[in-house]
């Protein structure tokens, strides 16, 4: 493609700034505003879903009920440190001088210190501004150079399955720190240690039954214990310790 590609984005003090992309490297994008917002369109009242990440303890912004699962599944990803939503718009000329712009639906700070810029193809292009005209190949191969230039990994995410969807968001129900207690995770981690139904195992640890259930649930989030997650989650699904038993 070879286009120089620019980014809008709001600097520490909650300013507009644009910059050349290959001068974006090390810009803590994940951490600052939104440019961006739903708007309304053809009479329409714009709609956003505010997720509260358990990584960051922040809202994050999505604008499709497509967008919320993936902002899920980056919340329950251990590998991501941090993320935000609309943070950063990318724009360039087109051959015949007409402009585009797509708005990444969310920027991810990985442990591994890299960024990934995420981008669900769906509507990519049908924002005010953004990249009108051009089809996904055409935003994905712009999306592509950016990520070249500015030393970010592209992410295109993959349809969660509908029960694998269904089961993190209901263990995203329990997200919250105060679903944790050091004393009643090691209660549940040891009833846990060889395979059981959950609420068999949250009525052997010894803890209220309700409560115990409730931070159950919550180690499953955390992952601190595994679940088969391509089956729905319930309280007679098995789960076991993280290192325990087959």
């Amino acid at each position: 493609m070879g286009v120089q590609v620019e980014a809008l984005f709001m600097d520490e003090r909650e300013r507009r700034v644009t910059l050349a992309v290959d001068r974006m490297a090390g810009v803590p994008l994940e951490e600052r505003g939104a440019v961006w917002q739903p708007v309304a369109y053809r009479g329409r009242v714009p709609i956003a879903t505010w997720w509260w990440a358990a990584s960051t303890g922040k809202l994050v912004g999505c604008s499709s009920l497509e967008r919320q699962r993936v902002v899920v599944e980056l919340d329950f990803d251990r590998q991501v440190e941090c993320f935000g939503g609309w943070p950063v718009q990318l724009g360039w000329d087109g051959a015949a001088g007409e402009r585009h712009t797509v708005v990444a639906d969310f920027v991810a700070r990985m442990a591994d210190g890299s960024r990934v810029l995420v981008v669900c193809p769906t509507c990519a292009s049908a924002r005010p501004g953004g990249g009108r005209g051009l089809a996904w190949p055409q935003v994905h191969e712009a999306l592509l150079e950016a990520c070249a230039q500015a030393g970010w990994r592209l992410r295109v995410p993959e349809p969660s399955s509908p029960v694998r969807a269904a089961s993190l968001l209901r263990a995203a129900q329990f997200r919250h720190p105060r679903h944790h207690d050091p004393a009643a995770a090691a209660a549940l981690l040891a009833a846990f240690a060889v395979p059981r139904p959950l609420r068999e195992g949250a009525r052997a640890c010894g803890l209220p039954v309700a409560s115990a259930q409730a931070r159950a649930y919550h180690l499953v989030w955390s992952q601190r214990l595994r679940f088969d997650w391509e089956s729905p989650l319930l309280p007679t699904s098995v789960v076991v310790a993280a290192g325990g038993g087959r």
